[in-house]
């Protein structure tokens, strides 16, 4: 294989990324189905591996799924990544209720911002904490070191998990369906890897701004 077949390959995946993905799982999709779900339960379950692409990964399968040349079936997709999640949620809750978990460095500091923020909004933290990197790492274990009762944790990690699915999975495939999309289908991916990035930091910002805000009031 030589450089210029090399380029027109990597040319027509950016181009449209979704038929050589399909090529390929299709006669692989129990692999495919296996390694998904891993991958999904390494990226919500461990504090290490939080920089894995759930939410693309579930855009773009879901997006593979909506082809009428897939062998991918979204239900199973659906399924699969709820179980994976829940479960991987639940470990880290275990986690939280086990051991205060010392951290350092950036992570330590990370941990601090979102305690406050858990420490406000429990609830809200757990249903839709998902959408938000960095609070995701961290909201089940504060809830198991918060001594949550189990079954209102279950609830709310099924009730957060079931939304964020949703989000991600029908987006996916309903938008992957659309023509228009489908020929600039990098560009989705780029926007579902950078828009909840762009909306922690922004969170972040406004936290800034806020606490800037009240310390001028206090002088």
């Amino acid at each position: 294989m030589n450089v210029q077949t090399i380029y027109t390959w990597l040319t027509n995946f950016l181009n449209d990324p979704l038929t050589p993905l399909i090529q390929i799982s299709n006669g692989n999709t129990i692999y495919i189905y296996i390694g998904l779900t891993i991958l999904i339960f390494l990226e919500a379950g461990s504090i290490w591996m939080g920089w894995l692409p759930g939410p693309t990964t579930i855009f773009l399968a879901s997006s593979m799924a909506a082809s009428p040349s897939s062998q991918i079936n979204i239900g199973v997709l659906f399924i699969l990544f709820f179980i994976a999640a829940t479960l991987a949620w639940i470990k880290k809750y275990i986690q939280g209720l086990n051991d205060r978990m010392n951290f350092h460095g950036k992570i330590k500091k990370d941990l601090t911002v979102v305690e406050k923020y858990f420490r406000d909004n429990e609830k809200t933290a757990l249903l839709l904490g998902r959408f938000i990197p960095v609070v995701d790492l961290f909201v089940p274990i504060l809830a198991g070191q918060a001594r949550m009762k189990f079954k209102t944790f279950c609830l709310l990690n099924l009730s957060g998990t079931l939304i964020w699915l949703l989000a991600y999975s029908l987006s996916g495939y309903f938008l992957g369906g659309v023509t228009f999309i489908a020929k600039h289908f990098s560009i989705m991916i780029l926007i579902v890897i950078f828009l909840p990035t762009v909306s922690h930091y922004g969170y972040e910002f406004c936290l800034e701004i806020k606490k800037h805000h009240s310390e001028r009031e206090q002088f």
